[in-house]
């Protein structure tokens, strides 16, 4: 291989990963590793990190990086260290979504205690090392024993790949020392916890909570859909007059869409008491292709603050206390247990088990059967399943004020529809008579989105997005009118915001719409 000139001094590559500093050097092979280090590592410690490895790295060695932070020559043989960025560099290639939890699994369990040996070298002692430091974790109560079984996961999959992985250069053993190995020791299971019908009607009756969240529940749990088919859930998808619900695809954590959980298409027939919100929400909808907004965190936080203000005070609904005084023995509700409310619901209006299977996309009978197990400690007065919706959730207490909205801007404004798509914010709920809005990539699950504009000029036509503030204050027309967001006063809302649309808009251009305002 050529050798590099000298140029300007080796430093590397530093980037601020979330809560780690990331560095990034040229090896001997022209191939440029990121490498993750230890969270308490400064960025002044990671950048004189950096420029020591490089400069080892031009020499012509091979460079250990300790957990401590110290650079220096490796006397042989491809580390861990250095082999497992290459191997994480290779699975977030082929769009592993996982990419990122495995990088802080494998530096935060398995670096500080193998991570400068030689990928050669590795023995089942070593192994047992891991296996260790892990147990020791979660009898301090540092991790927890599921965590411990991922990271074990994690371990063996590492290790099988060193041996038979399809890419040779990543083949550096010839057998696998995690085999024989006894994982970390597994705890006890957590009681999953559902809604019960009688507490799902009291929390989509409460008015105080918005109507937009409350029809996400609904769909969740009376389409037995995950979080991410929820929301690339498209209305060619949706076939109300045959009753039928097609589940294709995913969003993804970082945008766009991949296949669903089990790489499986799923067809589920419309809950009759269901079938009055989907004809509200397709009407509301327009031009828009998506069914519902849904956020992309803080799903749970959310649902469980509105079962407290929805005045749900079961135990089981919320996390235990810290201070210890009650035993940890049950998970919180979460998002995701809406799915699971609904498919204990199935079982508890006595379904068929296939049938059950069949609907949420059970690859294995023993996932159903922890549902069919759960159904037995509802109880049989504790509401009726899939009760029907109240009729607050079919139509916007504000339509009107929206109708006021579009009247105003489609006769006073000029702008067009431009087809490219512009970054537009998220949703989230509101502080006082402000809403928030956060960036997001995803314009798709964006309501009230404002496109650009086409500007006659002379003899040329130019195109340009309504300004920020434009799109931002049509935003919070658009989330209050249609309930995502709730304001004290919604009528002094939406005439300061129109009063302000009617100063900063000029007046010669019709507006137009995207995005499944109402």
């Amino acid at each position: 291989m050529k050798k590099r000139g000298r140029g300007r001094p080796a430093s590397g590559t530093v980037v601020w990963a979330g809560d780690h500093w990331r560095i990034r050097i040229t090896l001997l092979d022209g191939s440029r590793p990121w490498f993750d280090l230890n969270p308490r590592i400064s960025e002044k410690e990671a950048r004189k990190l950096a420029r020591e490895a490089s400069e080892l790295a031009r020499k012509e060695k091979r460079v250990l990086i300790s957990p401590k932070g110290e650079a220096k020559e490796d006397p042989g043989g491809e580390t861990v260290r250095f082999w497992s960025s290459r191997w994480l560099d290779y699975r977030e290639e082929r769009g592993l979504e996982s990419v990122s939890d495995d990088r802080a699994r494998v530096r935060d369990h398995v670096l500080p205690v193998i991570g400068d040996i030689a990928m050669a070298d590795v023995t089942e002692d070593h192994i047992r090392d891991v296996v260790h430091s892990l147990d020791e974790k979660v009898g301090k109560g540092e991790l927890a024993w599921k965590t411990a079984s991922n990271v074990w996961v994690l371990v063996r999959k590492m290790f099988k790949d060193a041996c038979s992985a399809k890419r040779r250069d990543l083949r550096v053993r010839k057998d696998d020392p995690t085999e024989n190995v006894a994982p970390p020791e597994r705890g006890e299971e957590l009681a999953r916890t559902y809604l019960y019908p009688s507490e799902f009607l009291q929390l989509v009756h409460c008015k105080e909570v918005p109507v937009h969240w409350r029809r996400l529940y609904v769909l969740a749990a009376y389409t037995l859909s995950r979080a991410g088919e929820l929301a690339a859930l498209r209305w060619d998808a949706v076939d109300l007059e045959r009753g039928i619900i097609t589940f294709r695809q995913a969003r993804k954590r970082k945008g766009g869409v991949k296949g669903t959980k089990t790489q499986k298409t799923r067809r589920i027939p419309i809950e009759p008491a269901l079938v009055p919100l989907l004809r509200a929400l397709k009407e509301e909808a327009g031009d828009s292709d998506v069914v519902i907004h849904v956020p992309v965190s803080k799903l749970a936080e959310t649902l469980r603050k509105h079962l407290r203000i929805a005045g749900l005070t079961r135990v089981e609904l919320y996390p235990p206390p810290k201070d210890g005084s009650v035993a940890r023995t049950w998970a919180p509700l979460t998002f995701h247990d809406l799915r699971g409310t609904g498919v204990t619901w199935m079982a508890l209006r006595g379904d068929e088990p296939l049938v059950i299977q069949q609907r949420a996309g059970h690859e294995h009978f023993s996932t159903t059967q922890r549902y069919l197990r759960e159904a037995e400690t509802l109880g049989r007065d504790s509401g009726s399943p899939f009760p029907p919706l109240p009729e607050d959730l079919f139509s916007s207490r504000f339509s009107s004020f929206d109708a006021k909205a579009r009247e105003f801007l489609e006769r006073d404004t000029g702008l067009e529809p431009e087809e490219a798509s512009p970054s537009a914010g998220t949703l989230h709920e509101n502080t006082g008579d402000s809403c928030q809005l956060a960036a997001s990539d995803d314009v798709s699950n964006s309501p009230g989105t404002i496109f650009g504009t086409r500007i006659e000029g002379g003899r040329k036509c130019r195109k340009r997005r309504a300004p920020r503030a434009v799109r931002r204050v049509w935003r919070e027309c658009v989330a209050v009118a249609t309930g995502a967001v709730q304001v004290s006063d919604p009528e002094a809302f939406l005439a300061s915001r129109l009063r302000f649309l009617a100063r900063v808009v000029p007046q010669t251009r019709p507006l137009r719409m995207a995005g499944g305002a109402s």
